[in-house]
């Protein structure tokens, strides 16, 4: 039942996420949109872990563990995003819509192959965020296989 409720609300904090992107410029393809969803409810989770991860919020168990679970729903449980890194939607293409270097296209496959961990890492801070003990022992893993793939953006 858990597991159910959790998927609800996984489905519709994306729905709101996506209905939030759709307002953005039209001539961002709808692809692109999509995984900037992602990336902000990914953002949203982790900035909820972190800033309890790191004092600068009360450590609360019941949110830390629904926040590493909705985590785990968006990017590890799947959201099939292979369609929202379509060819053609690179800063080149884009310029400031998008944060995605061309580099990724040239890369892909391999590009995929070293966050493959983050599967490992969020089930592991699911786990473990019940205590925040726990919950700063892994959330460490959890950005360095965010960042794997974070190095194909550009920093504005």
């Amino acid at each position: 039942m858990k597991k159910i409720v959790g998927i609800i609300c996984g489905a519709i904090a994306a729905a709101v996420a996506f209905s939030v992107v759709a307002l953005a410029d039209s001539h961002v393809p709808s692809s692109v949109k999509a995984r900037q969803a992602v990336m902000q409810l990914n953002n949203y989770y982790l900035s909820i872990l972190g800033n309890m991860a790191s004092g600068k919020t009360k450590y609360d168990a019941k949110l830390a563990v629904a926040s590493a679970k909705s985590l785990s729903l968006v990017e590890a449980e799947g959201i099939d995003q292979s369609t929202m890194w379509a060819p053609g939607t690179s800063t080149a293409e884009l310029g400031d819509a998008t944060r995605a270097k061309p580099e990724i296209w040239s890369t892909w496959p391999a590009i995929m192959e070293p966050i493959k961990g983050i599967k490992v890492s969020i089930d592991a801070m699911v786990n473990a965020s019940g205590t925040l003990e726990g919950l700063q022992s892994t959330i460490g893993d959890v950005g360095k296989s965010c960042a794997a793939c974070h190095k194909y953006r550009s920093g504005k």
